[in-house]
């Protein structure tokens, strides 16, 4: 279920599978986690805390995983109730999404990993203050931003105004339709605006004109 949309920082904040409370397995045990198509723009953001709950010892994995004894994963099951299972098991892990490399899991295994997990967003690491409890669950996806459409010649770059096609810096030797002089490409709307809070686009100058010269003509 998704729980909000940024389109400023381009992150999809989702609600993680539920825990089944007799088990300690997560309910997406036999999807193995979360995990998405690597051939789409998504990947797990950076500053998700996952814990990881119902773990082989050693079990691979590519984050470095914390399941020391001061590990947060501690602190959660013992504050959950709903995780009353979990403790039966000796280990548990948590670690911190990020790095050098994108990343398109949260995997959890029903042998040789961890059964369950659940996440936080930019969660600091402590269970809060007596009282506030924890953060709410989420799962952060980030969404690559779109580049300028693909052209050919000058007539594909018509519907979108104040550009023209052409091969950028960054198009990777790609004819796109960019921007011209004076506006940049804004990918949360699909549009060239203008700088310097400019809005004026060319379609309301091209209007503004045609207004102007209709007062001209009555004028006379």
């Amino acid at each position: 279920m998704i729980k909000s949309i940024n389109p400023t920082t381009r992150h999809i904040i989702i609600q993680p599978a539920t825990l089944d409370r007799s088990a300690c397995v997560s309910t997406d045990l036999h999807f193995e986690g979360i995990r998405l198509n690597e051939t789409l723009p998504f990947a797990v953001a950076t500053g998700n805390t996952i814990i990881l709950l119902n773990c082989t010892i050693n079990a691979p994995h590519a984050p470095p995983l914390d399941c020391s004894a001061s590990s947060p994963c501690h602190s959660y099951i013992k504050d959950h109730k709903d995780a009353y299972a979990c403790g039966r098991v000796a280990t548990c892990c948590a670690y911190k999404t990020g790095g050098p490399h994108k990343e398109y899991e949260v995997r959890v295994r029903g042998s040789g990993g961890c059964a369950a997990y659940q996440s936080f967003v930019d969660f600091n690491g402590v269970s809060g203050t007596p009282g506030n409890g924890w953060p709410d669950l989420g799962v952060a996806i980030q969404w690559v931003a779109p580049q300028e459409p693909v052209c050919k010649g000058p007539m594909d770059c018509n519907a979108l105004l104040n550009s023209k096609c052409g091969v950028g810096p960054t198009s990777g030797g790609v004819q796109r339709c960019l921007c011209i002089a004076g506006f940049k490409w804004d990918p949360a709307n699909g549009l060239c605006q203008g700088l310097g809070g400019q809005a004026q686009t060319q379609v309301q100058s091209q209007i503004s004109s045609k207004l102007k010269a209709k007062l001209k003509l009555k004028a006379c």
